[in-house]
């Protein structure tokens, strides 16, 4: 009697991750004898990632078989917005970088997620976050602080002297 002993090695598709927007991620498992299955219906032993989402293995070798998932996501991008007028505020615009825990690098110096404005100009921002991707974002202010602002009087006087009559 002829015993062959197969053994189906265990998937590793490496822990849950984040990466940079765009990134490709490949998957190749080296088994000759097993067969495989893929999330998305696929049978051959290398796969590759494009898009966010739960990813799993199932590898075979006769009534054998293990599984691996794994969790991808891709790191959001800046958007700071379009252009913005500040005539219609009686107080500053905060502009937000988003993506919390990251470093930031605006180009006024400060280097904190938010930042407050209260003058027109371009606003430029480089976030570089935990994948060590560098987003980054520039956003127009236009206007000044309450110039959309009318004064309307809400008293007057019509004694006939053509100031504040009606």
């Amino acid at each position: 009697i002829d015993i062959q002993i197969l053994t189906v090695q265990q998937p590793n598709l490496g822990p849950d991750t984040a990466v940079c927007p765009g990134t490709l991620l490949p998957f190749n498992i080296n088994d000759p004898n097993a067969t495989f299955l893929w999330s998305d219906g696929s049978t051959t032993s290398s796969f590759t990632a494009d898009t966010a989402g739960t990813y799993w293995v199932v590898v075979s070798v006769g009534a054998c078989s293990l599984t691996d998932t794994v969790q991808i996501m891709y790191l959001a991008s800046v958007e700071l917005g379009n252009t913005v007028s500040l005539c219609d505020l009686d107080q500053g615009l905060t502009l937000d970088a988003g993506n919390p825990g990251s470093h930031y690098i605006w180009n006024t110096g400060q280097t904190s997620q938010t930042i407050e404005v209260s003058e027109a100009g371009i606003y430029f921002v480089e976030v570089i976050n935990v994948s060590n991707c560098a987003l980054t974002d520039t956003i127009e202010v236009i206007g000044e602080l309450g110039g959309g602002t009318m004064y309307t009087p809400n008293t007057f006087t019509p004694n006939g002297n053509n100031r504040n009559d009606v």
